[in-house]
């Protein structure tokens, strides 16, 4: 019994001694077997090696051709990449790592050639003089094989064969049939560019080395070409040294991000990998240099290339001062981040200055001044709850439901006041503000009453209203949501007019008041004026009730007649539209889409949360959508995260109404996403209790986001 436990124990040894790849503890062993390819070429030419357990340090690595010894150019733990050796003759392929050995097929070198070739290699359509001492016949009788591919003999004399190398051609010898005779002619080499390194660079010049093969080892028989930075066309590059596989190359001057090629017999230029300056795009855009005027709370863009797609791998500093890198995009061009915190008076030492990037070895700086501008927020107006008029926080509002901005004489009179108005849904009223923060009642219950009457100023009664737009005439159109109509305020007499809805809740479209809602929630222009076409006003509304919900356009005519039709049905809970820059976007479901595209912007549907980032994001309870279009690519969307007391930025940056998702930052509000409370100040430090409703205000070079701080009954300025 026991020798036959002997035997067996001795065959689970021998059986695992066959091929060994891992111990116990994980560490991974060189492979018994590993290939080559190609198994043909002449000494000095690359050699691609496959297999297991090879070290990444090439100096590890010990490669031998019939016991000749192969410089190692690359290693990874499966593959090696050699040049044979001059010295090499035909037999096996070794390697060894760590005492290890792995047996390899066998390798021929070429037997010597009476003919001679020029050039030695190409590409496609490459032409081939081949020379010998022996006759040649005619070229309708002389054929050459590239490997197994036949080329194209163009011209043949008493010495000479004139060759087209074959579609698909690869690195091989080839095979001259002439005469009636057959004859080994020599190793034809494929061009190819398989490599840059470092294929990252920075801007202050130096070399860099492309590996491929069949270039031609006289330097300056090799074009190069980089691309130059801006205008993507190719520019000149000096070979200062090399060999067959190996070119050393100074960068030319000007040199951005792009392909590199090579042409090493001036026949045939061979497109390699993409170079990559590290580099920050420094290019104006008019008004400003760019970056633009950034502020710390804002999330700032910059635009490069060759960004470590790590966020922790980049440090970003202004002035010596850290920034805090929050994302870069994958492809390395892009990055957002924050300025340090400013402090009023601004941070010592935090002035306007340039920007300067590190990621390991590599430095990128702008080329210009960053100008650097100190933002915080503030109160116009509110503050506590009630139902009060006054100046500034000695106004009280109780839920701030919507606000809107512009002239009551209509887009036309400019140079004429213009006020906020605001709708406050619990105390219901319409109430205007003044942009030094004096708040009137212009239409609704000063006591607060609801119930449904049209009339002038305090005559009318309003239940419940949710949103307020004025139009390009002056008219404010309200959300009159518990009342399930829409209705229109002359700001110039504040007469109050029922436009449309019955008062019976239902989805009918139709004419003026015989249409029906379920719910106003929300209101915003849609589209643009177009008096020639007899249109006054063109809005879309939020309409929902239940889990039910559409969005709905209403327009009125110059003659008077609105018609209400739906755009879209089948949303569950919709609130907040935009409809700026022709393009309609809302909140639904914890999420934020587009109409126009049916696309989606942001957010997780039917899961609330808080999370930022390039996808996954969560929002609770959103109750605020704007538009804002920087100067600089795509377009940042402003969200009041009612539910977790922020705002936040939606970065489209692609300019389109596509489907998402689009990353998603905090933007301001105690960067936690939690905490709720009433602070003005810093973006950083500012605090706010179920921001909603907003708009944004142009002024000089600057925009100005006003926000509807429901839960601190208070209109906040972001200035």
């Amino acid at each position: 019994m026991k020798l036959y436990i002997g035997i067996f124990i001795l065959a689970l040894f021998l059986s695992a001694c066959g091929k060994k790849f891992m111990d116990p503890k994980g560490n991974q062993f060189l492979a018994a077997e590993v290939t080559a390819s190609p198994l043909t070429i002449a000494s000095d030419s690359l050699v691609t090696i496959t297999g297991q357990g090879f070290s990444t340090d090439p100096n590890q690595d010990q490669v031998f051709f019939n016991g000749t010894g192969a410089a190692v150019l690359q290693a990874s733990a499966t593959r090696l990449v050699v040049k044979a050796p001059a010295a090499g003759s035909t037999g096996n392929i070794t390697v060894r790592v760590n005492g290890e050995q792995a047996n390899g097929p066998v390798f021929t070198y070429p037997s010597s050639s009476v003919f001679s070739m020029s050039p030695l290699s190409g590409v496609d359509s490459t032409t081939v003089t081949l020379a010998t001492a022996i006759r040649v016949g005619p070229t309708a009788s002389t054929t050459v094989l590239f490997g197994n591919l036949p080329g194209k003999v163009l011209y043949t004399d008493s010495s000479r064969i004139i060759v087209s190398a074959p579609h698909g051609v690869q690195t091989g010898q080839l095979s001259i049939q002439t005469n009636g005779q057959q004859y080994a002619g020599p190793v034809f080499t494929l061009i190819t560019v398989q490599a840059v390194s470092p294929n990252i660079q920075g801007s202050g010049g130096g070399t860099v080395q492309i590996i491929g093969t069949g270039f031609n080892p006289v330097p300056n028989r090799n074009a190069v070409t980089f691309t130059q930075k801006f205008t993507g066309n190719p520019v000149p590059a000096t070979v200062v040294g090399g060999s067959v596989d190996t070119l050393t190359v100074q960068l030319p001057a000007g040199v951005g991000t792009g392909p590199v090629t090579v042409n090493p017999n001036n026949q045939n230029v061979v497109t390699g990998p993409i170079f990559t300056l590290f580099s920050i795009d420094s290019r104006s855009s008019q008004p400003y240099s760019f970056p633009f005027i950034a502020t710390s709370g804002i999330p700032q863009l910059l635009i490069g290339s060759g960004f470590n797609p790590d966020v922790s791998q980049n440090h970003l500093t202004v002035n010596g001062l850290p920034c805090t890198v929050t994302y870069v995009s994958p492809t390395g061009d892009s990055i957002l981040y924050y300025l340090p915190d400013l402090i009023n008076p601004p941070q010592i030492g935090l002035a306007n200055g340039p920007l300067v990037l590190q990621s390991g070895s590599l430095t990128a700086t702008t080329a210009g001044l960053q100008n650097i501008a100190y933002e915080e927020v503030t109160t116009l107006a509110g503050g506590s709850y009630g139902l009060a008029n006054g100046k500034g926080k000695n106004a009280q509002f109780e839920t701030l439901a919507g606000i809107t901005y512009g002239h009551p004489l209509g887009a036309a009179a400019y140079n004429s006041p213009a006020y906020f108005y605001v709708v406050d849904r619990e105390a219901n009223n319409v109430r205007r503000i003044t942009t030094d923060g004096i708040v009137t009642l212009v239409a609704g219950s000063p006591t607060g009453q609801a119930g449904y009457a049209d009339g002038i100023g305090a005559s009318a009664l309003f239940n419940a209203p949710s949103g307020v737009v004025i139009d390009n005439n002056g008219y404010l159109w309200v959300a009159d949501s518990g009342n399930f109509r829409v209705r229109v305020i002359d700001p110039k007499t504040y007469q109050v007019t029922t436009v449309a809805g019955t008062g019976v809740p239902g989805t009918a479209d139709g004419v003026g008041v015989s249409a029906q809602f379920l719910g106003p929630t929300g209101v915003s222009l849609y589209g643009s004026n177009c008096y020639s076409c007899g249109l006054t006003a063109s809005v879309v509304i939020t309409d929902a009730a239940g889990g039910t919900g559409s969005l709905r356009q209403v327009v009125r005519l110059s003659d008077g007649s609105v018609t209400v039709t739906t755009l879209q049905s089948g949303l569950i809970n919709p609130r907040s539209p935009y409809g700026g820059y022709s393009q309609v976007a809302y909140v639904d479901n914890e999420a934020v889409y587009y109409y126009n595209a049916g696309g989606f912007l942001a957010g997780t549907p039917g899961s609330a949360g808080f999370m930022n980032g390039p996808s996954g994001a969560l929002f609770n309870n959103p109750l605020g959508l704007v538009a804002m279009s920087p100067p600089i690519p795509g377009t940042f969307w402003m969200v009041g995260d009612a539910g977790n007391n922020v705002i936040r930025v939606i970065y489209n940056n692609t300019y389109t109404t596509g489907t998402g998702p689009y990353p998603v930052y905090t933007y301001i509000g105690g960067m936690g996403g939690t905490t709720a409370g009433y602070q003005d100040g810093g973006f950083r430090t500012a605090l706010f209790n179920k921001p909603g409703a907003m708009i944004t205000v142009p002024n000089s070079y600057k925009t100005f986001l006003y926000v509807c701080d429901v839960g601190n009954h208070a209109i906040r300025i972001i200035n």
